[in-house]
């Protein structure tokens, strides 16, 4: 802010509610510049080309968009700026779910068809159980703030040493996308999704992706620091990739 009232920019008058153009015709919520005619344009310009490159340290115009509409807020082009227009966002494709009940009837259907189980179902906690080899991986939905938790027991029983916590610690510095973490002597694999806007692909995804990482790691795990895994059998049918 400094720098730009050094620039010559006026600070702001107030709030968007306070310096509204019927309440103050001469401020702005934004730092602004009044200019007497005749306009001297290139100082204006001066000026807007040093806060961009000075204070926003943006780096080459191919960074900025703009955007110009009339009071009616019908678009306004301006093609001689030589800058890309903003396009409109397009609606999302859904709206978002502001309710743990449907979030998780769409985390239900979206494992359903992701696992190829048409009757799995909701257990007792709310949770959507899926198997992964030796792991059982869990699909919770979270009310405050709505989202969606993926989470695993890599081992159970297992003594929470000091060497197990800084294999664990090595292992997190190498992950993409999900972590581990030790507690209550449980060793855990978790991840969690955006809710807004639900894209289904994203929550199979991060299943698969804690899945094969407890089934891989859960193995490994324990032959260093005993406990046991989730399912010491192979799995009976069809075992869920």
């Amino acid at each position: 802010m400094a720098l730009l009232r050094g620039i010559g920019w006026s600070s702001p008058t107030g709030t968007p509610e306070e310096a509204s153009p019927k309440r103050q015709p001469g401020g702005s919520p934004n730092f602004f510049r009044d200019f007497d005619r005749p306009v001297p344009c290139a100082d204006a310009a001066r000026m807007a080309v040093r806060a961009l490159t000075e204070v926003f340290e943006i780096p080459h115009p191919g960074y900025l968009m703009y955007k110009a509409f009339d009071k009616k807020q019908r678009t306004i082009l301006v093609p001689n700026l030589g800058l890309m227009r903003e396009e409109h966002a397009p609606p999302p494709a859904k709206p978002r779910e502001d309710t743990v009940e449907t979030l998780r009837k769409l985390v239900l259907e979206a494992i359903r068809e992701g696992s190829g189980i048409a009757d799995l179902e909701l257990d007792v906690d709310g949770d959507v159980p899926v198997r992964f080899g030796s792991a059982s991986v869990y699909v919770r939905v979270f009310g405050k703030p709505l989202g969606v938790g993926v989470f695993s027991a890599v081992l159970r029983d297992v003594e929470i040493d000091d060497a197990l916590v800084g294999r664990i610690n090595a292992l997190n510095s190498e992950l993409l996308y999900a972590r581990l973490f030790a507690r209550d002597g449980t060793v855990l694999a978790a991840s969690e999704v955006f809710a807004a806007p639900f894209v289904p692909e994203h929550v199979t995804r991060v299943c698969e992706q804690v899945g094969s990482l407890a089934d891989e790691l859960g193995g490994t795990l324990q032959k260093e620091f005993g406990g046991r895994r989730a399912f010491e059998e192979a799995p009976e049918g069809t075992e869920v990739q």
